[in-house]
């Protein structure tokens, strides 16, 4: 399971209009992140300036402590959360936050933490006045947008502002937090907004903060927000009666407790891995024995996930296959290994007249993270008269346990050589982390799951079919 990083800051003492609740607010934010959204203590950096204990240096510290984290946080697997309250204001065409006198650009942040850790999953939470007003997302001038850059390297970002250009984020004094943060806290501890499995996800947060703040400010106060988080992304855990800890423990009435810790996890991956490297190589085995000299076999795995996108072709019909049937199975992966993106269809200015306006669906596959393990073997035939084939296994994370998603196919002519993914077939397999879980795998009958195996010898008949009908009919 990946680690959670955040910053929080927030600051009372400015010389200028000083404020009352930001350092409050910054407190609050971790209590209730380690509380209920599963991020640990020490990975936590607090940077709170009042008239107690006053740090005018806070761009300093701010980037100190992102130098801390980048120590021990791995890239493109843990995620992370910042948190600013304070003054904000929008100039220059530009939203900025005020670390101390110091006006520093949202953007600016955004750049600042994505180059230096490359999260997973980043979320931003920014209380202050004029936040959302000139973003770089939403700015229709620029070439590009800051979150398809993101995109570019990491599995989704969401940002949530206090509110727009010309808007306050207001102080209550009766809650002693600022509106926007009070409601998001309200909202983590809001336990009728969590899922089945008692899990909160940013999208529905975000939507009952957005609209919780308009209300209580009569629409004076309307947060505004990007998402693009892809996937299963708990961000916050309900809370189990009776116990403080939630941090890799779930207890279920009248069942003992299952752990899911991150080292638990990894030594599943990895006895997995070792058991079904050996069964794939029975396999291997059994197909040369029976296609003697028919074929040369090109193994790809990890470190070979590159290549593999290079040379073959349809890798996105079977990512969306991977997703649709794992979404089926509510079996998806943790850390986006295959996850649907959506864009948005801006451009058809045709379809836009004539009818509603439909969203781009895309299909990413990442088999080179460490919370997954792949082996495919392909088999690519030496006469252009037998058809190539290929098949493989794909280990990863999902919520409760680990699963080994199947997957096969033969390989179509394009013209030069058998590089067309067809008849791609995959299904999941799911396991929990517990005792007995390597004799389970060992038990599994890997030649049951697939078919390809009885296919062979009829694909290689339908190619020479094919080749003869085309031989006696040319010229």
């Amino acid at each position: 399971m990946s680690e959670r990083y955040a910053i929080l800051i927030g600051i009372n003492d400015y010389n200028k209009a000083p404020l009352n609740y930001c350092v409050n607010d910054a407190n609050a934010i971790s209590d209730t992140l380690v509380n209920r959204c599963l991020f640990k203590e020490n990975n936590i950096y607090k940077i709170t300036s009042d008239n107690n204990n006053s740090i005018k240096e806070v761009l300093g510290a701010f980037r100190q402590a992102l130098e801390d984290i980048k120590i021990t946080f791995e890239s493109h697997k843990d995620s992370f959360f910042f948190f600013f309250a304070g003054h904000g204001s929008c100039t220059d065409d530009k939203s900025k936050i005020w670390l101390q006198d110091l006006e520093y650009s949202i953007e600016d942040i955004y750049n600042e933490i994505t180059y230096t850790l490359n999260p997973e999953v980043q979320i931003y939470l920014i209380d202050a006045c004029e936040s959302g007003g000139k973003v770089i997302t939403r700015n229709k001038t620029t070439s590009y947008s800051l979150l398809e850059k993101y995109e570019a390297t990491s599995s989704g970002t969401m940002l949530l502002f206090a509110c727009g250009t010309n808007q306050y984020a207001k102080e209550y004094g009766e809650l002693k937090h600022g509106l926007l943060t009070n409601v998001f806290l309200e909202g983590i501890n809001n336990d009728d907004l969590y899922d089945a499995d008692g899990f909160l996800t940013p999208s529905i947060l975000q939507d009952y903060v957005t609209k919780e703040t308009a209300k209580i400010s009569d629409f004076t106060q309307i947060p505004v927000y990007e998402n693009r988080i892809s996937g299963v992304y708990p961000l916050a855990q309900k809370k189990i009666s009776g116990s403080n800890d939630i941090s890799g423990e779930i207890t279920v009435r009248n069942r003992p407790i299952y752990k899911l810790s991150r080292d638990l996890r990894n030594n599943a991956l990895i006895t997995i891995k070792n058991t079904i490297i050996e069964k794939m190589d029975n396999i291997k085995h059994q197909i040369f024995k029976q296609y003697e000299k028919m074929y040369e076999v090109h193994t790809f795995e990890q470190l070979g996930f590159r290549e593999l996108k290079n040379n073959y072709k349809n890798i996105d019909i079977l990512s969306e296959k991977l997703f649709k049937i794992a979404k089926r199975d509510l079996n998806l992966p943790l850390n986006d290994v295959f996850q649907e993106i959506i864009i948005e269809d801006n451009n058809n200015s045709f379809a836009s007249i004539f009818s509603r306006k439909s969203d781009i669906r895309e299909y990413k596959l990442d088999l080179q993270g460490n919370s997954v393990d792949f082996r495919i073997d392909v088999f690519k035939a030496e006469n252009i008269t037998e058809s190539s084939f290929g098949y493989g296994i794909i280990v990863y994370y999902t919520k409760w346990g680990i699963s080994i998603a199947t997957l096969e196919f033969r390989l179509e002519w394009d013209g030069y050589s058998d590089r067309i993914m067809k008849d791609i077939q995959t299904k999941t397999l799911k396991y929990k982390i517990a005792d007995g879980l390597e004799d389970k795998v060992r038990l599994l009958n890997l030649e049951d799951e697939f078919t390809f195996i009885t296919n062979i010898t009829e694909w290689n008949e339908n190619r020479r079919t094919e080749i003869s009908a085309f031989l006696e009919s040319s010229l």
